[in-house]
């Protein structure tokens, strides 16, 4: 069988089919997606610890599970608003590192990945708020999460322009909460407060 004949080329043809096929596969390990190029790029850490970002420090100071909000209404009285599950409450403190921050962003992510946003109804809600550089602000993000699904969340927070969050600084922070069990008695969500030197720095 000389290698001219049909059988030698048919061999080296599937050879070079299988070798070519790893190679791809290969490459394709190395290859980032398109989605992975423009997702936040996310430093993570605890709740136990300021979260420094390129754009932000976030520090978490406490979280909350309730089943009743007690906010502020219209009318200048307080009023209690029911959870369609529970209310996450969770109180950050956040310092803009460089230029003012007009969005931030607000997700849970739960332990399947499964995301909720920040609901943005409550007018006291830190999503509400800017954040100049070097003045730190103090406040609570909102979240409504079905009770059964509200397992090890971690807070994302992320430096959006507008709503484009592509490439954004992001916290990814771990809320320590394995098994939150809700209060019944009403979390009251106070308005955001800046909070200047050994302030900023006291722990709850």
């Amino acid at each position: 069988m000389t290698v001219s004949s049909p059988v030698v080329r048919r061999l080296w043809s599937i050879v070079a089919s299988v070798v070519l096929v790893v190679v791809i596969v290969a490459l394709q390990r190395f290859l980032v997606s398109d989605q992975d190029q423009l997702d936040p790029i996310a430093t993570s850490g605890t709740a136990d610890a300021a979260v420094a970002t390129d754009d932000f420090t976030a520090e978490v100071a406490e979280t909350g599970v309730a089943t009743a909000l007690e906010v502020a209404g219209t009318d200048g009285t307080t009023q209690e608003v029911e959870a369609n599950g529970v209310w996450v409450v969770v109180w950050v403190r956040v310092t803009s590192e460089h230029t003012p921050i007009d969005t931030m962003y607000a997700e849970l992510r739960m332990d399947d990945d499964t995301l909720y946003s920040e609901r943005g109804w409550f007018t006291d809600s830190l999503g509400r708020s800017d954040f100049s550089p070097g003045i730190t602000v103090y406040g609570a993000f909102v979240f409504e999460v079905p009770r059964d699904r509200l397992d090890r969340p971690a807070l994302l927070l992320t430096n959006a322009s507008g709503l484009d969050r592509r490439l954004g600084a992001q916290a990814d922070i771990d809320l320590g909460l394995t098994d939150p069990a809700p209060s019944d008695a009403p979390i009251a969500l106070l308005p955001p407060e800046v909070q200047m030197g050994d302030t900023a720095d006291a722990s709850e």
